[in-house]
């Protein structure tokens, strides 16, 4: 045992308590479940390159880089709680590179009426977004059956996150995209033949009849 000061909430006062050190609740013993992080992530966002690496003191707990074709790393284990760290950082990733800016505010209109914790960071529309979807995730993957999202609501948006349809759609749209610069192409030279016959084919015909 060890004693230790600890705030109590109820009284808002410091005490001391004695501690079970030895006692770690199976901590030691949880399983690394790569395959886990590996479908959720791969489910998510497929092109987002995911990295998990031992935690150091100092580190934080995840980081997504925009400027590094998006990376999204994990400091600490590939366990229970660092997946929740995984979500948080995959809504970043999302916010960035799938989602439409008009998405992103139906989210961010929502996440500013919760709780202020008196910091500029923690307090900004991205940081309140990334820890609501955290939970979101982390509900659904264990097993929490939700109310079917209604349309236009940030419930919505999330579910599209994690079903995977934010990135189907942001490929379809990047598809469309690729291709309308040959159609619009495809369309003139249509057009330009279908003048140019008119006048070789159809207005002769017409004026010798």
């Amino acid at each position: 045992m060890e004693k230790r000061q600890a705030c109590n909430l109820n009284t808002g006062r410091d005490e001391e308590i004695e501690i079970d050190v030895e006692r770690r609740d199976g901590f030691r013993y949880w399983p690394s479940r790569h395959i886990n992080f590996f479908l959720h992530a791969r489910r998510i966002a497929p092109k987002a390159p995911v990295f998990i690496l031992p935690r150091q003191p100092g580190d934080p707990y995840g980081r997504h880089e925009a400027d590094v074709g998006g990376r999204v790393t994990v400091f600490g284990e590939m366990n229970v709680y660092e997946q929740a760290t995984m979500f948080h950082e995959l809504w970043h990733h999302a916010e960035w590179h799938l989602l439409s800016s008009a998405e992103c505010e139906i989210v961010y209109r929502v996440v500013r009426q919760g709780d202020s914790w008196c910091s500029t960071y923690l307090d900004s529309d991205s940081e309140r977004a990334a820890r609501a979807f955290e939970h979101y995730a982390s509900t659904r993957a264990h097993g929490l059956n939700l109310a079917p999202a209604k349309k236009g609501s940030a419930q919505e948006v999330f579910q599209k996150i994690y079903e995977g349809r934010a990135h189907n759609e942001c490929e379809r749209r990047r598809r469309q995209e690729r291709w309308k610069p040959w159609i619009e192409w495809g369309g003139a030279v249509a057009g330009a033949g279908s003048v140019g016959g008119f006048f070789i084919f159809v207005l002769p015909h017409l004026l010798t009849h």
